[in-house]
């Protein structure tokens, strides 16, 4: 048997992911024929599109399908870039073209992965093309060099700028989760994701989180360790690391300088302030039907929301670990594959209603 090929129906997971991917690939391609039949894209396309590249960035790298993940990845960074600056210009013309390369690209990866062929293609150029035109819509080709060097030195400059007049300290956490949690990189990834509001600018090690194989086990021998700053205190940090309910230790504190392995980072790094804003014309908002049927409102307080969505984030990793759980592997579980399908359907739903409302 040629060693680059390989049975995706003795793989449920793979199965799951081809089938997952394609459909989201099809919305998004329904998605970028109405905004160029409307020559607009409105703030719900763009969020949508965003959360999409961010799905198959993720199912992608836990599969270890790093080039469509890297890919992803690049045009997540766009719209998110664009989610958080709606009043940026933007080229529709030249944006849709290169989403739909980027498309065309992960779709003829994924129908070599369904006819069970490596899924070898060479994402760089199409990843630079994001990247080129990231730089563009900023104005600031520094963006550009960020993200290059991000694969040297490992660190993570948010959108969060404090106050005038308001003091930030710097911290360093170390982290260590629960033995047997599994999935310790993505855990880690989701410790980043819940401080990058709040942090002037995080510095973290293990790099590549989701992309490389090997920060898993990094983590499980070294612990996940950052040095961040923020306005907030010491209470409130701890408050937010501890959303992850799977970690065993936490040593947390205050501290006067960046330890050295992120120092030099942090003095090569500039925080982007007092961002240009320009016109947008193509964001429009989505147009909303005048109902006379009356809406039924109540009033939630925003903590259990957030709650809600920790438990749901909660529950999208635990279904990952029933599904690749090791003592399933080499068996013939059909009924299973068919219920762990609409488990994943059931999930996504779950978090997209919990997302709108929140």
């Amino acid at each position: 048997m040629d060693e680059n090929k390989f049975s995706i129906t003795s793989e449920p997971m793979l199965e799951m992911f081809v089938f997952e991917s394609l459909n989201l690939i099809e919305k998004l391609e329904e998605i970028l024929i109405k905004v160029e039949k409307n020559s607009s894209i409105s703030p719900d396309e763009i969020n949508e599109i965003f959360r999409i590249m961010h799905t198959i960035k993720g199912s992608a790298a836990m599969m270890m399908f790093s080039n469509i993940s890297k890919l992803a990845h690049a045009v997540e960074d766009v719209f998110y870039y664009i989610r958080e600056n709606k009043e940026v210009s933007i080229d529709l013309s030249n944006l849709s073209d290169n989403v739909l390369e980027a498309v065309d690209f992960m779709k003829e990866e994924i129908a070599k992965i369904k006819e069970g062929i490596k899924a070898d293609g060479d994402e760089e150029k199409l990843v630079e093309v994001m990247k080129i035109y990231l730089a563009q819509i900023s104005g600031d080709p520094s963006i550009e060099i960020k993200r290059k060097s991000a694969r040297k030195q490992t660190y993570y400059i948010s959108q969060y700028e404090a106050k005038d007049g308001e003091n930030t300290q710097k911290y360093s956490a170390k982290v260590f989760f629960e033995s047997d949690c599994q999935m310790e990189n993505i855990r880690a990834y989701t410790i980043v994701h819940n401080l990058e509001t709040i942090c002037k600018e995080i510095f973290y090690v293990p790099k590549n989180l989701i992309e490389s194989n090997e920060s898993e086990q990094y983590i499980i021998e070294n612990g996940f360790i950052l040095n961040f700053s923020t306005s907030k205190n010491y209470e409130q940090i701890k408050e937010i690391i501890e959303q992850e309910i799977f970690i065993k230790t936490l040593e947390l504190k205050e501290i006067e300088e960046y330890d050295e392995q992120f120092a030099q980072m942090s003095t090569k790094t500039e925080i982007l302030k007092n961002e240009t804003k320009i016109c947008m014309p193509e964001i429009v908002k989505a147009e909303k039907e005048i109902s006379n049927t009356k809406q039924n409102i109540i009033s939630v307080n925003v903590s259990r929301l957030d709650k809600l969505m920790d438990m749901v984030g909660e529950i999208v990793i635990t279904e990952s670990m029933v599904i690749k759980n090791k003592d399933l592997e080499g068996l013939t579980l059909h009924s299973f594959n068919k219920a762990a399908i609409q488990l994943r359907k059931l999930t996504d739903e779950l978090q997209d209603i919990v997302m709108t409302i929140r």
